[in-house]
């Protein structure tokens, strides 16, 4: 394993371009719509790699860039609150479905569902759209400023 994961200078900065860049350009692009709107639901995804490390995965700078969508989604959900604007994150565990067949193996799925998971069952893509349709709906309108696991107990799970 590379130190840090993405062990050259150019690694990180896609990252941080590709997983944190991006997510404050499309926001700071819709934010005079959505405070026009009078109400909106603004939802990032982050991981649970944003909120604690993995010793077998070099992955500084996607942790790093993940932590900070979860810090710049509440801090939009602070300012946004009185414009009517919620902000929340949801943060994956691993997720079975064509980004992730192609770079787990087999083996180093069964260790993440056995030993990482609470819930051995896969997350599948769909689990992650669930979430967001409800933060998009009036069901949640209480919630904003959270940071949502969709991890099968990943982080409740750790020490």
């Amino acid at each position: 394993m590379e130190p840090f994961g993405e062990s050259t200078l150019k690694g990180w900065q896609d990252t941080i371009r590709n997983e944190l860049d991006l997510v404050f350009y499309v926001t700071a692009a819709a934010w005079p719509h959505l405070i026009k709107s009078g109400g909106a639901s603004v939802i990032t995804t982050a991981s649970a790699s944003g909120k604690l490390g993995w010793a077998s995965v070099g992955q500084a700078a996607h942790a790093a860039a993940k932590a900070g969508v979860i810090g710049f989604t509440k801090q939009i959900a602070a300012e946004g609150g009185k414009l009517g604007i919620r902000a929340n994150t949801i943060s994956p565990g691993y997720v079975r479905g064509p980004g992730t067949a192609t770079v787990i193996s087999p083996e180093s799925e069964s260790y993440i569902r056995n030993s990482m998971q609470i819930d051995p069952r896969p997350l599948t893509p769909e689990d992650i759209a669930y979430t967001a349709a409800f933060l998009a709906s009036e069901l949640s309108r209480g919630i904003t400023g959270e940071d949502i696991a969709v991890d099968a107990g990943w982080t409740a799970g750790r020490p």
